[in-house]
């Protein structure tokens, strides 16, 4: 099982650079991530973990896009750029 609950013998490796407010929700909304975030020297934050699918991560980071930068996988941006050009939020 993921952060966001999702299970499944699939695991893609993400990693996520997070603003403040970002790191918060997502601790607030899914508290398993928590020990996958560690700060940053610019005040920034990086969730470094596994998810069985892009859904619950999608979701959550299509909710707060101005607050996160993808910095792996690219298919994870491909994905996200499909589901806003599809208008599936």
């Amino acid at each position: 099982m993921d952060c966001f609950r999702i299970s499944s013998d699939k695991k893609i490796p993400v990693k996520l650079e997070l603003s403040m407010r970002a790191r918060n929700l997502l601790i607030e909304e899914y508290p398993l991530s928590e020990k996958h975030i560690n700060e940053t020297k610019n005040h920034k934050y990086i969730f470094d973990s596994f998810v069985c699918n892009y859904l619950g991560i999608g979701r959550f980071v299509l909710g707060l896009m101005d607050e996160i930068s993808i910095i792996s996988p690219a298919d994870f941006q491909e994905y996200l750029n499909k589901r806003i050009k599809n208008k599936v939020f």
